[in-house]
């Protein structure tokens, strides 16, 4: 387990896992950003196949897991820079490398725009990419509603479902449990993030990217929107993974721990 705290941001208290490397440290810190609705825990299955001589950091976005909300309709920028200052708070003299899973596939490169003296190489999983119109349909759809409760049980019908009943097979039911129960402590704002996600120019931010960039496209279902998010970054290299169809961090573990590995 790693070494949880808390640092303040202009965006609230952040929380944070550190896992420390400690004396075997030789390589940069790694940023891993996770993706919503879920917080640090989603990395719990990749962090020890990672490599050990590094230290790792996941932080929380604002309104989610252990950090506190910041606003109904946030931005990549807002997680971007909420990272950013995190991570500053902690102390760090030299650049970080940064390994994004959906939503963290766009946070990552915001950061490395926002902070590009903090960034030195990028590791993107499963990028949701959306053409313009696309995502103004899909920000109508998910990025305005909030979660409703209810004194039924049914009311958790659907986030059981999705973390439990679909991934039957593919994760043991404890971890499920755990990706539901984390799914829950965003509360009536889990799909804030979707806004944020929805509403940012992934086009030109892309083709301003200068880090050095993996993209790692599985076929757990944004296989073709990954690689064409990989086509507007400059000197992106491109591996894909076609045979990983879901639960892509306990399915294809293996696989994206040791390209991320080899690229950091």
């Amino acid at each position: 387990m790693g070494r949880k705290c808390y640092v303040d941001t202009g965006y609230g208290q952040v929380h944070l896992v550190i896992h420390g490397a400690g004396q075997q440290a030789k390589h940069p810190p790694l940023v891993c950003l996770h993706p919503i609705p879920f917080s640090a825990v989603y990395y719990n299955t990749l962090v020890p196949r990672l490599n050990a001589h590094r230290d790792i950091i996941i932080p929380d976005y604002p309104g989610y897991g252990g950090s506190d909300f910041y606003c109904e309709t946030p931005s990549v920028n807002d997680y971007a820079m909420a990272t950013g200052q995190a991570v500053a708070a902690l102390g760090l003299t030299g650049a970080v490398d940064l390994l994004g899973f959906h939503i963290g596939a766009l946070v990552a490169p915001e950061f490395s725009l926002c902070f590009p003296q903090l960034t030195r190489r990028l590791v993107l999983v499963d990028v949701p990419y959306f053409k313009p119109h696309d995502r103004a349909g899909m920000l109508q759809k998910f990025g305005l509603k909030k979660e409703s409760f209810s004194a039924e049980l049914e009311c958790l019908a659907a986030a059981w479902d999705f973390n439990v009943t679909r991934q039957t097979g593919a994760m043991p039911p404890a971890r499920s449990f755990e990706l539901f129960v984390e799914q829950l402590r965003a509360g009536e704002h889990a799909n804030s993030g979707y806004h944020a996600a929805f509403t940012w120019p992934c086009e030109t931010r892309f083709a301003k990217i200068s880090a050095r960039c993996l993209v790692v496209a599985t076929n757990a279902g944004l296989f073709s929107h990954s690689v064409e998010a990989a086509g507007f970054i400059p000197g992106c290299e491109l591996v894909e993974l076609p045979a990983i169809t879901r639960a892509v961090f306990e399915t294809g573990t293996v696989e994206i721990a040791t390209l991320a590995n080899t690229l950091l």
